[in-house]
């Protein structure tokens, strides 16, 4: 879950101590109702090109 900024365990040293990252936080891609729509219409079109 490294999108919401959490830390994780990457390595250990040669003594054994854990070594942890901190990741910094990051949105992930989505999509708007605007995008839906306009992949909705896309799609409905080549379906069915006859439609329009």
């Amino acid at each position: 879950m490294h999108q919401f900024g959490e830390s994780d365990r990457v390595g250990r040293l040669r003594d054994g101590r854990t070594i942890k990252a901190k990741y910094p936080e990051r949105r992930l891609l989505g999509l708007s109702q605007d995008d839906r729509a306009l992949i909705l219409e896309t799609a409905g079109g080549l379906l069915d090109p006859d439609a329009n």
